[in-house]
């Protein structure tokens, strides 16, 4: 009897240790914000004020659109859930219609499109619902109108194999363009992938997905190199990957101008590195779709690092070089962050969320108040200025 309890005591640690970090087999807590964490949000303030907006939106009972290449149906749906958390459960009006809005996003996109719609979506979604499965305020054998009235957990069971779009021939599936791309598309896919893999308590799945995402911020020990998209410029990679691959999507440690660019996506503005230019030679979209790519990534790490991973110290810090790049790269007083912050409202998350995720004070400079109504925020995710407001506990420490 005692050989079998110290056998089943060493199998249990098995699964929660993972690389001496504290993890249950797919983490209970492996969720965007827990119910402590929410009920810390402020009540007041600019950002508390755009949540607001959000959940009141939904109350209207609105369509969602995931086949909107710029949707927030998302970032809504997530916002009004952690809203509901906030509220301490209270709003009964708000949970239905959150619920609700999200049994009607699936099946509202067309299968001859891009999949990045949908997926830009999915993962806010994802995220929303688990929250309300840990709440225990979500069912399963709901239904879903615009997808000929299956259930969630049959939408679900295959959603990472399931094709989102025709249009683009290489990237149709979650788990195909997680695997795929080190590009925003990539980004996005992983963090409805984390999110499918929490939700349906997929071991495997989990895993993989973990391996994919510690893959994109340099562990070259995980698994494989991606493959290179038709923007790919080898001047930004400074990994030597080879022929026809990247190897990660974060550039690694090495003190240049391309420490902690976010490899795929600055060659989006179709230039090539230049130490000595401004913003290291990126320009024009090479300067926002990184921000996209790391929109996402911040999501994704958020679930992982409530789940138990030390995200902050994988591949000497990726997290924070890349966050510091976005500081770095500057054309004279105006970086990333600020050149993203003028050309579009959204970005004016951004140093909310990259000061918050990095554990740092405000080492981006001073974040401004994100825009008003659904302009004040992000695509996956609630108003910065909200998440890690002064006193919010929200990824704190």
């Amino acid at each position: 009897m005692r050989k079998l309890i110290r056998l089943t005591l060493s199998l249990s640690l098995v699964g929660i240790l993972i690389g001496g970090v504290a993890v249950a087999s797919v983490p209970q807590g492996a969720s965007y914000i827990t119910p402590a964490e929410a009920l810390s949000l402020p009540k007041t303030g600019n950002g508390f004020t755009n949540a607001s907006w959000a959940a009141s939106y939904l109350k209207t009972y609105p369509a969602p659109n995931l086949g909107d290449v710029n949707t927030r149906a998302g970032s809504e749906a997530l916002t009004a859930a952690v809203f509901w958390l906030a509220g301490g459960k209270s709003d009964a009006a708000l949970l239905s219609a959150t619920r609700a809005f999200i049994l009607k996003a699936p099946g509202t996109w067309p299968s001859g499109g891009q999949a990045l719609n949908p997926m830009r979506g999915l993962g806010g979604i994802l995220a929303a619902v688990k929250l309300l499965t840990d709440a225990g305020q979500w069912s399963s054998g709901a239904k879903l109108p615009n997808l000929g009235n299956i259930t969630w957990a049959a939408f679900i069971s295959n959603l990472e194999t399931r094709n989102l779009g025709t249009l683009n021939s290489r990237w149709q599936t979650i788990l195909g363009t997680a695997i795929d791309t080190a590009s925003n598309w990539g980004s996005v896919a992983r963090f409805s992938l984390v999110s499918i893999a929490a939700l349906r308590g997929d071991q495997a799945l989990f895993d993989r997905a973990v391996g994919l995402v510690q893959r994109y911020m340099g562990d070259l020990t995980k698994a494989a190199a991606f493959n290179r998209t038709a923007s790919y410029r080898a001047s930004w990679d400074n990994y030597g990957s080879p022929a026809g691959k990247v190897n990660a999507g974060i550039g690694r440690l090495d003190g240049t101008g391309r420490d902690g660019v976010v490899i795929e996506d600055v060659a989006r503005g179709g230039t090539d590195y230049c130490a000595t230019c401004p913003y290291f030679g990126a320009t024009g979209s090479g300067l926002t779709y990184p921000l996209e790519a790391a929109e996402y990534t911040w999501a994704t790490l958020a679930v992982l690092r409530h789940a138990g991973f030390d995200v902050r110290s994988w591949t000497s810090t990726a997290l924070k070089r890349m966050n510091d790049w976005f500081q770095r790269a500057h054309s004279g007083s105006t970086t990333v962050y600020l050149y993203a912050e003028s050309a579009f409202s959204i970005y004016k998350n951004d140093r909310w969320y990259a000061n918050r995720l990095t554990g740092g004070t405000s080492p981006y400079g001073a974040p401004v108040p994100t825009a008003s109504g659904p302009g004040g925020y992000l695509r996956s995710q609630p108003p910065g200025d909200w998440m890690a407001a002064p006193g919010s506990t929200w990824m704190s420490g």
